[in-house]
C-alpha cells in the first residue's frame, strides 16, 4: 500500500504490484514505523540504498521484517525515497502476515526530520508505536529488549559505542535522560551510543509528531529527527527508560568501516548467537 501525505510525498513513485504487500488492517498494539528514505552517501555505494545491504542471504529490511514479526508486529510503514523502487521491488514477498505501508518522500537534500513527519507518527492508532532506522544490523534480542521494557517510552542505549564525534549520545542521570546529542552538554552518570530504536507511547508520539512539523514549518527540512526527539526525551512526563544493550551484537551502518566491520565482526556474532552457539 502506498501512502500519499501531503507536499511531502513524491507522487511519482509508484509500487509495483503494491497489492501483494498489502493485508487487510489488523487490531494490534504495536506498530513500527522504519525510516529508510537517505541515499547513504558516506557509505559510497550508489545505487544501492543502505536498507537492501545484504548479510548472508538476507537484507537489513528483511530481517527488521523478520525481528518485527517474531516479536508479533503485524503493521509496519517504511518510509522510502532513494532507489525507493529497489525497496518497493525487495517488499514483494516479504511481508507475509503483515501489512506494510510504503511511504515515498523527497527526500532529495533533506534531513531525516523530514520521513518523520511524513510518517505522521502523532496520528498512528497503536498502543506502541517503535521508531526505527533502517540502517541497523543487531541482534534479535535487541528489539525484544526494547519490547518487553517496563516503561511506556523506551530508548536502547549502548555503554560501549560512544566514542567520537558520530554516534548520538544518550546521557542519563540517575534513571533520567538529561541530553541526547552528538556533542552533549550534560554528560550526566553515565552515557552510552544511541542504537537509533525508540518506543513510544501515544502521548511521547503525539508531541514528537507536533515538534516535528513546528521544525520543518520552520524551514527545518535539512535536520535530522534528533532534533524533534530530544525534547520529547527530557520531557520528564513520558518517563523514558534508558534500557542498556551493551554486549548484544548491533551496528549503525554509516560508513565504508562501518560496512566492514559489520561483515567481519557483528553479522558472525548475529548469526553464531541465532544459531545458539553462542550465549547472548
Amino acid at each position: 500500500m502506498v501512502v500519499y501525505r501531503r507536499q511531502l510525498v513524491d507522487k511519482s513513485l509508484k509500487a509495483p504490484n503494491p497489492e501483494r504487500c498489502t493485508r487487510p488492517e489488523m487490531s494490534t498494539s504495536a506498530h513500527a514505523v522504519i525510516l529508510a528514505a537517505g541515499a547513504g552517501n558516506r557509505l559510497g555505494m550508489k545505487g544501492v540504498p543502505k536498507a537492501l545491504l545484504r548479510f548472508g542471504s538476507k537484507s537489513l529490511l528483511s530481517r527488521h521484517i523478520e525481528s518485527l514479526r517474531r516479536i508479533g508486529v503485524t503493521r509496519i510503514d517504511i518510509v522510502v525515497g532513494y532507489e525507493a523502487t529497489a525497496i518497493f521491488q525487495a517488499l514483494v514477498g516479504e511481508c507475509g502476515a503483515i501489512a506494510v505501508r510504503v511511504i515515498p518522500v523527497l527526500w532529495q537534500e533533506k534531513g531525516s526530520l523530514f520521513s518523520l513527519v511524513a510518517a505522521n507518527i502523532g496520528s498512528l492508532d497503536a498502543d506502541t508505536v517503535l521508531l526505527m532506522d533502517a540502517d541497523v544490523l543487531y541482534h534479535g534480542a535487541i528489539i525484544e529488549r526494547l519490547v518487553s521494557s517496563r516503561s511506556q517510552n523506551a530508548v536502547l542505549v549502548d555503554r560501549n559505542g560512544a566514542v567520537g564525534a558520530e554516534p548520538v549520545k544518550l546521557c542519563v542521570r540517575g534513571n533520567t535522560i538529561v541530553d541526547f546529542e552528538k556533542r552533549p552538554t550534560d554528560l550526566g552518570d553515565w552515557y552510552g551510543e544511541s542504537v537509533g530504536f525508540f518506543k513510544l507511547g501515544p502521548a511521547a508520539r503525539h508531541e514528537l509528531g507536533a515538534i516535528g512539523s513546528q521544525l520543518l514549518s520552520a524551514g527545518g527540512d535539512r535536520l535530522e529527527y534528533e532534533e524533534a526527539l530530544k525534547p520529547v526525551l527530557l520531557n520528564a512526563s513520558h518517563k523514558f527508560a534508558p534500557e542498556d544493550v551493551t554486549g548484544l551484537p548491533w551496528i549503525e551502518i554509516d560508513f565504508e568501516d562501518d560496512l566492514r566491520r559489520a561483515e567481519t565482526h557483528v553479522f558472525p556474532l548475529v548469526e553464531e548467537t541465532l544459531s545458539g552457539n553462542a550465549s547472548l
